[in-house]
């Protein structure tokens, strides 16, 4: 730890804002390599036979992507694999990869959520009584006498809509017709903060290993540019080299709020000093 052995109070912002926006450095890195690495290749294949078929007749998407961009979409894969009639019947048999495109350009905070949102909605319209009640089952657990109801409910407001006539429901159907809703918003929510989640820990992740990995590097270049064969001692030691590179990534988030509460705590612990 010699190498911060001359480091006083009022250089410790310096250096945790240092060590910070290296971290912050690694992590930009990590995405930026993250998004220019990606790739995705879809298949179209047949349910019945598990075969990738040209013109399958029922058929699902089918996609294996790498890269960081697309971490965490298996957790909206999941609640779209739910709806995936009314996606279908909105958006056609390459619904996920419409809605892969915009994971990859802002995950829930982009255009994802509203187009699975309003996709579900105009498929509500397409879809036959039969087809609403068994989606209504799955999604929400509903008995299947509740689910009819409410499917048939749907379908008939649909049609009277379709004709410019005014629809006609009672209280109860219009109270599990708005219990749907919300609960379809709330699912959505929920996939896409475990989307989120899941990218951010593996962007951390792999942030932390190019922390580790840059520094040790640096300090390594550093080393063998003094002399000329690798030996003799590095800038840093070697332990505290590594130190920085685990802690950079963490510490980038709140380098400046901590760096300007130790500045503060200097301030004052100089002032109570110079008063005594």
């Amino acid at each position: 730890m010699s190498a911060f052995g001359n480091v006083g109070l009022g250089e410790i912002s310096a250096l945790i804002l240092a060590v910070g926006a290296f971290g912050a450095a690694a992590y930009g890195i990590v995405e930026a390599f993250g998004k220019a690495s990606a790739s995705s290749h879809w298949k179209i294949i047949d349910e019945a036979s598990g075969q990738i078929a040209p013109k399958p007749r029922v058929a699902t998407l089918w996609t294996r992507f790498r890269g960081l961009p697309y971490v965490g979409f298996s957790a909206v894969q999941d609640f779209m694999h739910v709806f995936a009639p009314a996606l279908k019947a909105a958006y056609g048999l390459d619904y996920q990869k419409i809605v892969l495109g915009q994971y990859r350009n802002g995950r829930g905070s982009g255009d994802a959520p509203g187009t699975i949102r309003q996709g579900v909605r105009m498929g509500l319209a397409l879809l036959s009584p039969t087809e609403l009640s068994d989606m209504i089952a799955q999604t929400w657990g509903l008995s299947r006498e509740s689910s009819t109801a409410l499917a048939e409910a749907i379908s008939a407001r649909n049609a009277a809509l379709a004709e410019s006539a005014e629809p006609v429901s009672d209280a109860r159907t219009e109270g599990l017709m708005a219990s749907f809703v919300t609960a379809l918003d709330a699912r959505l929510d929920a996939a896409f903060s475990l989307a989120e989640e899941r990218y951010l820990s593996a962007a951390r992740t792999w942030a932390a290993v190019t922390s580790v990995v840059l520094v040790l590097a640096l300090n390594y270049i550093a080393l063998y540019s003094k002399t000329g064969d690798g030996a003799g001692e590095p800038a840093l030691p070697w332990e505290v080299a590594l130190f920085i590179g685990v802690v950079a990534v963490p510490l980038a988030p709140i380098s400046k709020d901590l760096a300007k509460a130790i500045s503060e705590a200097v301030g004052a612990f100089r002032s109570f000093k110079l008063s005594r």
